[in-house]
C-alpha cells in the first residue's frame, strides 16, 4: 500500500506568481535623489533671498516642502482625472 502524505492529497494548480516591472521599483530612489539635487541648487536661492533673516535650515526645509507639495498636486490631479486607475 502506497504511503499518502499531506501534499500528496493537495489540488494541484497551475499558479504562477504575478511578474512586476522592474523598471518601476529604482524610480524611487532616483526621485530622492533629484529632489534633494534640486533642493541644494534652491535653498541657497531662497536663503539669499530672505536677506538671512532665515536660517539655512529652514531655507532647506522650505524647498523640501515645497517639493512635497508639487507632488501632492500631480498626483492629485492624477487621481481626479484617471481615477480607474487607482
Amino acid at each position: 500500500m502506497k504511503r499518502q502524505t499531506i501534499l500528496n492529497r493537495l489540488p494541484t494548480t497551475n499558479y504562477q506568481l504575478p511578474t512586476t516591472n522592474l523598471c518601476i521599483r529604482p524610480k524611487l530612489p532616483l526621485v530622492i535623489f533629484l529632489v534633494l539635487s534640486l533642493n541644494a541648487i534652491l535653498a541657497p536661492i531662497v536663503y539669499a533671498a530672505t536677506d538671512e533673516t532665515w536660517q539655512r535650515t529652514q531655507a532647506y526645509a522650505l524647498g523640501i516642502l515645497g517639493f512635497i507639495t508639487l507632488a501632492l498636486v500631480i498626483y492629485l490631479f492624477d487621481v481626479v482625472f484617471r481615477p480607474e486607475r487607482y
